[in-house]
């Protein structure tokens, strides 16, 4: 057995993929340490990494794009709470980069993801 967190997404959603993906395999879901378990062979468990990886994004949802002359500013709620971020702040560790119509980008090292206003 091994194991891989889940920091940002919802571990029964990737659960569900993984199944999905390796159906001859085990997989759980272990709430309590945010992890996703899994009974694979060695040769398949960085790839079950990789998937899981690719899927533990936050669900940040798009409430309004403020912007003036000195900053644009981006309304997000994640997990029922509200947070005013400019760019290049970062929340829950996922930085505000660009802002290009309604379509926002977030960044956290070599990883970004895109999220349009009202997802």
């Amino acid at each position: 057995r091994r194991m891989t967190p889940v920091y940002y997404g919802d571990g029964e959603e990737i659960l569900a993929a993984l199944r999905q993906l390796w159906p001859q395999r085990e997989f759980s879901w272990d709430e309590r340490t945010q992890n996703l378990v899994g009974l694979t062979l060695q040769s398949e468990w960085p790839d079950v990494e990789a998937f899981v990886r690719s899927r533990d994004l936050p669900n940040f949802q798009v409430k309004g794009i403020l912007g003036s002359a000195e900053a644009i500013m981006v309304l997000v709620e994640y997990r029922g709470v509200t947070t005013l971020v400019k760019q290049g702040e970062a929340l829950n560790g996922w930085t505000l980069g660009s802002v290009d119509g309604n379509l926002v980008e977030f960044t956290q090292g070599e990883r970004m993801f895109r999220v349009g206003m009202g997802r």
